[in-house]
């Protein structure tokens, strides 16, 4: 993990219908604004239940780097953690990565 992390947090917006959705869709606005190669995390969130529209809940998640992912030609020693990987449920599809 490399030691220059952003100290920026990003907040946002995000609505689902599970906790999964509305962390898959902030850890992906996350890597929208701090790029591709971060590893981002989930500081906080507050979700609210809605009684109609498409979606059943909306949270205010703050989102912040904790790292950047070494280049794909890096070795990998198991030292790096890997935020893409800790969303586990169907990462894979969700975020159009390999779990590591």
């Amino acid at each position: 993990m490399s030691e220059s992390p952003s100290p920026i947090t990003l907040r946002v917006t995000v609505a689902g219908d599970s906790l999964e959705d509305l962390a898959h869709e902030a850890l992906s606005r996350g890597w929208e604004f701090f790029g591709d190669d971060a590893e981002v995390c989930i500081v906080s969130g507050e979700a609210t239940m809605i009684q109609e529209g498409p979606h059943r809940y909306t949270a205010c998640v703050v989102v912040r780097q904790v790292g950047t992912r070494p280049p794909d030609d890096t070795p990998d020693d198991g030292s790096h953690t890997y935020a893409r990987s800790w969303y586990t449920r169907g990462s894979a599809e969700h975020s159009g990565q390999e779990d590591r």
